[in-house]
């Protein structure tokens, strides 16, 4: 993104069409697709240069604006920025609006800003009413006006043009229940409009007692996580009872909520064996985090339970992160609807937490015909390394450990850990370990267990010791626990090697997969059009 001149953008607003004009601001990657809030914003340049334009340098005061930015992933928006080596500037336009919208607006527009400098100065500009507002010292809404402002832009030392989405790193926002846990608790964190408004409609159904059974459904990197703790922590400001159940093993985040600030947070497999003695104290609410991964016979137990006391649910879940078939992998709903037992659903679908280089990605390594093709992807974060020698394997993930990534490896499975490789019981988190936590850097390993199915899906060969567990599904769980890049080391697999290399190079081309059964392995030949051929068998 590029900053504009106000004056450039006054004149070519009103002059061109408004297509003419869109185009032009396209050019600097500023929004301007909103005509009444580019008429608010002709209403503030008009009354800012009519106060400034005997001024010296008065082309100076109406540089060095960006335009309508907002940061990638979180979707937070600022009207105007202008950026100085002793303080940052915000100026947000209001065609109206009440005292206490501009407030809360400004105090979150504070903690965004604050994140990449240390001194902020916040105005608001009402354009029916010209009124300007402004944060105090104690960030109390307080009326000032425009000769404020402009000494402000007057005492601003501007700075060189800067890269805003490197300056404005999602992940110094995105707080985690269980890494962040501290920020969390103290909540020094905001929640996304969807999120609010989930958060909003669960808490006045709950509370008023209009329903008993909420059921939160997102992919990963949704806000999933935050939004369930979130809700969980203001029922128990509300006074609430609160257990939490979470369907894998507890994290370091989870033994801090529970030990430091005396959260009641259980294992599934604690839960499970105790529930009907741990419901009978006084118990309003009972959060299922992860609740795709509970055993379907453990389940259908504590749904009968459940079903005669007087407990609010949540069930948070996502259908795509499971890792044997003895999970219920979603079929919650199902279940409820064969008990009749009434719930709620509700639904996060943009991903706030994933870049999108990442996503797209993750996406095409599990299903080759999901392609994205837009241009802009580099996958710059994206890293591949291929070996045939367990031991290079071992020697690259330590490497990596080092540097600051995060290894995760295989679940040891209650069978026998022999189908592992030695190397992985030198690392300490495995995807059961990880489950609803996230990490910027994690590095995987994919070895000759994996291949691609006749309709270009990952799959993977059941370790015979463990004839139960889904491989593919704990590699997308390791893999979506990335916030910013993703490593992987590919062990004996060249048709992996080769899928990742086509999708980091965008090579668009056939594909050849190959589906695995009893007999010997088929390569079947997918054109462009989607039609399948059958080549001869391997030997």
């Amino acid at each position: 993104m590029r900053p504009v001149n106000l004056q450039s953008v006054y004149q070519a607003y009103r002059h061109l069409s408004f297509e003419q004009f869109q185009l032009y601001m396209h050019v600097f990657g500023a929004r301007a697709d909103r005509q009444l809030e580019m008429e608010d914003l002709c209403v503030f340049i008009e009354l800012l240069y009519e106060n400034i334009k005997s001024l010296p340098q008065v082309e100076r005061l109406m540089d060095g604006f960006y335009l309508g930015y907002s940061i990638p992933q979180i979707s937070k928006e600022f009207d105007l920025l202008r950026f100085g080596h002793n303080f940052l500037l915000n100026i947000e336009l209001k065609h109206m609006g009440t005292e206490e919208k501009i407030a809360r607006q400004l105090a979150t527009n504070s903690y965004y800003l604050k994140a990449v400098s240390s001194e902020v100065y916040l105005f608001t500009f009402v354009a029916e009413t010209k009124k300007i507002y402004s944060l105090d010292k104690n960030d109390n809404l307080v009326e000032t006006d425009l000769q404020e402002l402009i000494a402000r832009l007057q005492q601003q030392s501007l700075t060189r043009e800067l890269d805003l989405d490197t300056l404005f790193a999602p992940k110094q926002y995105l707080v985690s229940p269980l890494n962040s846990t501290e920020k969390f608790i103290n909540e020094n964190y905001f929640l996304t409009n969807a999120q609010r408004q989930i958060k909003q409609e669960v808490m006045t159904a709950l509370l008023a007692g209009r329903v008993k059974t909420v059921l939160i459904k997102g992919t990963f990197g949704t806000g999933k996580t935050l939004l369930t703790y979130d809700i969980a922590h203001e029922h128990m400001k509300h006074g609430q009872e609160v257990i939490i159940v979470h369907n894998g093993t507890l994290s370091e985040g989870h033994l801090t909520l529970r030990d430091e600030y005396g959260w009641r947070v259980y294992a599934i497999k604690d839960f499970y064996d105790n529930y009907s003695s741990l419901v009978k104290d006084r118990v309003d609410l009972i959060v299922f985090d992860e609740a795709q991964r509970t055993y379907t016979h453990q389940l259908t137990e504590i749904l009968d339970f459940l079903r005669a006391q007087p407990v609010k649910c949540i069930f948070s879940f996502d259908p795509e992160q499971f890792f044997s078939a003895s999970e219920n992998r979603g079929r919650l709903i199902d279940l409820l609807q064969a008990k009749e037992i009434p719930y709620k659903e509700y639904q996060l679908s943009k991903k706030i937490r994933t870049n999108k280089e990442l996503s797209a990605f993750i996406l095409n390594l599990f299903d080759r015909r999901k392609i994205n093709r837009n241009p802009d992807l580099r996958y710059n974060n994206v890293h591949i390394q291929y070996f045939t020698d367990a031991d290079n394997v071992r020697v690259c993930l330590k490497k990596l450990e080092q540097e600051g990534w995060q290894v995760l490896v295989n679940t040891p499975s209650g069978y026998d850990a022999v189908f592992f490789e030695p190397y992985e019981a030198e690392f300490k988190l495995n995807a059961q370990k990880v489950i609803g936590q996230e990490f910027d850097k994690v590095a995987v390993v994919i070895n000759e267990y994996f291949y691609y199915n006749e309709e270009g899906k990952l799959a993977a060969r059941p370790p015979q010791a463990a004839p139960d567990y889904m491989l593919d599904r704990i590699l997308y769980q390791n893999v979506t626990r990335a916030r910013e890049a993703l490593h992987i080391v590919i062990c004996r697999n060249p048709m992996l090697l080769e899928a990742c290399s086509k999708i980091i190079n965008k090579q668009y081309g056939p594909r050849v997969f190959v589906r695995r059964s009893k007999q010997k392995p088929v390569r079947i030949r997918v054109t462009k059009k989607g039609e399948s051929t059958k080549a001869a068998p391997q030997n």
